[in-house]
C-alpha cells in the first residue's frame, strides 16, 4: 500500500530537506550532462538560503510529501518558468511531476491571469518528460554557464484554460 502524498507551498525550515531531494536526483540522472563550472552553479542556485531566499520573492514552490518527507519538488519564476522539478528516483512514473506541474500552473494562472505560455530550460534527460507535460522544444540544445539545456515551451491556450 502507498503511503498518502501531500502537496503543499514550500515552508520555511524545509530547504535542507529540499536540498537533499533535489541534489541526490541531480547526482544521478543530470551531472552527466554539465560541465564543472554548471554543477557549481547549480549547487549555488539550490543551496538552503537561495531556496528560501527566493521562496519570498515572485516564486511558486511546490513540494511533495510522503510522510513528511520531500519526495518532489517544482519551482517556477516569475509565474511562467520553470527553474527547479524534480521527483525522487523510486517515485517518478507515478503521476508525482505530473500533479505537481499541474497545481504550479493553477497557481501561476492565480497571479498572472494573462499568462500564455510556461517555459523551462530541460536538461536533456528531462525533454522525454516536459515532452509528456505538453511542452515542445524551441530551438536547439545549448550550454550557458556549463549547463547543458534544450529551451522549452508549454502554450496554455486551450491547454489549460479553455478559450484563454
Amino acid at each position: 500500500m502507498v503511503n498518502e502524498i501531500n502537496y503543499m507551498s514550500m515552508k520555511s525550515g524545509q530547504e535542507a530537506q529540499i536540498f537533499n531531494l533535489i541534489s541526490t536526483v541531480f547526482d544521478e540522472f543530470v551531472e552527466t550532462y554539465f560541465l564543472e563550472e554548471g554543477r557549481n552553479e547549480f549547487l549555488k542556485y539550490i543551496d538552503p538560503n537561495s531556496l528560501k531566499e527566493r521562496s519570498q520573492s515572485n516564486h511558486i514552490n511546490i513540494v511533495a510529501l510522503q510522510n513528511q518527507n520531500p519526495i518532489g519538488f517544482i519551482e517556477i519564476r516569475d509565474y511562467n518558468h520553470v527553474s527547479l522539478f524534480f521527483v525522487a528516483k523510486e517515485f517518478q512514473r507515478k503521476g508525482i511531476g505530473k500533479e505537481l506541474f499541474r497545481r504550479s500552473v493553477d497557481l501561476c494562472l492565480q497571479k498572472k491571469s494573462e499568462l500564455q505560455k510556461i517555459t523551462v530550460n530541460a536538461s536533456p534527460n528531462s525533454v522525454p518528460a516536459y515532452k509528456k507535460l505538453g511542452f515542445i522544444e524551441e530551438g536547439y540544445e545549448q550550454i550557458k554557464n556549463g549547463i547543458r539545456f534544450a529551451p522549452m515551451a508549454l502554450n496554455l491556450v486551450n491547454k489549460y484554460t479553455g478559450n484563454r
